[in-house]
């Protein structure tokens, strides 16, 4: 008995070696705009922008075959492709960018406009890849992800819109309410915090209520912002935020059903280290000038909600 227990930990042990010594991850970004006379590598604008958004968009692949290949290409680049110089010098941008991963081996390889050359920065050189090589070893996500226009999708891109009617907190309206219509219609403030550190002239104070942290501005100080994030402690009295139907814990899918457009680019304001969480999502608000709505997704459920009227 256990001579078989010992064989069936060998078993686990060996898949789980054999499982992280396949690990493979390429990670490709892309510059899809530019600032005005601002630098010509997408690597510049990465470290600048920190997350995906109007200037860098990104994409992730488990494709084995993917890594190895632009691993294999870098390599081959140097002695078999056409060499032109190509020097990163605000003339010649160096759009894209893939950041593979094998195993424990990470490394870089930048290409041009259309992946056409593979670009090597000590050398200020490019290697003009004859016959599309590059582009033919993209799996059909990737091969996609490049083959979108995001600079006109973006210029033309429309938000969804929704009436500021449908803010509530316990089914009564903020839009226009200043602090003692609030407090009047929902509950008093239990906390308010007065800064005036970088100001003493100039005092900002912020309003609590549960988890819900709430600012008043203009002559009339009415509700200029609010912002819920959702936590594990039970509050004895309940106020529930909804937006438009929405709550604070609400899986992520259900605002792709409300609002198709705001959730077209499902990565938006994503931390270059981990694409697939930690973003967010605006609404517009109707007859509201310039108001919005932000939901912030954490593991697939909406962890905070921020209103600016």
């Amino acid at each position: 008995m256990k001579q078989f227990l010992f064989l069936i930990l060998l078993c686990t042990l060996c898949h789980a070696q054999e499982t992280f010594e396949n690990y493979t991850k390429v990670t490709a970004y892309r510059l899809v705009d530019e600032y005005e006379d601002g630098p010509c590598s997408v690597l510049s604008y990465i470290q600048q922008e920190r997350k995906t958004g109007k200037y860098i968009q990104a994409a992730e692949s488990y494709d084995a075959k993917l890594a190895y290949s632009l691993l294999k290409y870098k390599k081959e680049s140097i002695s078999q492709w056409t060499k032109n110089e190509l020097k990163c010098n605000n003339k010649e941008t160096i759009p894209n960018m893939f950041v593979v991963e094998v195993n424990k081996f990470k490394d870089t390889v930048f290409t041009t406009a259309n992946n056409c050359s593979l670009f090597l920065p000590k050398e200020e050189a490019g290697y003009f890849d004859g016959h599309s090589t590059i582009i033919a070893s993209f799996t059909p996500e990737m091969a996609a992800f490049f083959d979108r226009d995001y600079k006109l999708e973006f210029a033309t891109r429309k938000i969804d819109s929704i009436p500021y009617a449908t803010v509530l907190i316990n089914n009564k309206p903020l839009y226009k309410k200043n602090r003692k219509g609030f407090e009047k219609a929902i509950h008093k403030f239990q906390l308010i915090k007065t800064d005036s550190v970088f100001d003493p002239d100039n005092s900002h104070k912020t309003y609590w209520l549960n988890d819900m942290e709430i600012q008043f501005d203009g002559a009339e100080g009415e509700i200029s912002q609010l912002s819920a994030t959702r936590t594990s402690y039970a509050f004895p009295e309940k106020y529930t935020l909804t937006i438009n139907g929405i709550l604070l814990g609400d899986e992520e899918e259900k605002l792709y059903e409300k609002f198709p457009e705001s959730t077209k680019y499902r990565n938006w304001g994503a931390s270059f280290n981990d694409l697939n969480d930690n973003y967010a999502y605006e609404v517009g608000l109707k007859n509201s000038f310039n108001g919005y709505v932000i939901f912030y997704i954490k593991n697939k459920r909406i962890t905070t909600i921020e209103v600016n009227f």
